[in-house]
């Protein structure tokens, strides 16, 4: 479960906050989407989510196993690796054991029929 309670979040500068006392509760394995018109804090609110901006005040708590995956808009600026196979390494989290690693990595690999860009750069592939 993830849990934000009375969240506030106020970007140097900002004469206002980009979110304002916000409290959610997300039940582990449920489908939440976040709507509203540009500007309204969907982006904002999503990356304190995931512990990319920080909380004024509030709190944020993840129980069990409870990740983020935040995809933004334009997902090309979020590629870092210079390859395929570089990047599935870095999409898995850092505890994960060597073994269970390399057995995620190869499961993407079939899953998504990668082996052939594998030593390519995300950035010289298809966006189509």
């Amino acid at each position: 479960m993830l849990t934000l309670n009375n969240a506030t979040v106020t970007f140097e500068g900002a004469r206002h906050p980009a979110l304002d006392n916000i409290s959610l509760q997300i039940q582990e394995g449920s489908w939440t989407a976040i709507v509203g018109v540009n500007g309204s804090g969907k982006s904002t609110l999503l990356s304190a989510l995931a512990g990319l901006v920080p909380l004024r005040s509030g709190t944020l708590k993840r129980s069990g196993a409870a990740r983020i995956a935040l995809l933004h808009q334009d997902a090309d600026n979020q590629l870092v690796a210079t390859s395929v196979r570089h990047e599935l390494a870095l999409s898995i989290p850092v505890e994960v054991a060597h073994d269970a690693r390399a057995a995620r990595i190869e499961a993407a690999i079939g899953r998504f029929d990668l082996a052939h860009v594998l030593d390519r750069n995300p950035h010289r592939l298809s966006g189509g």
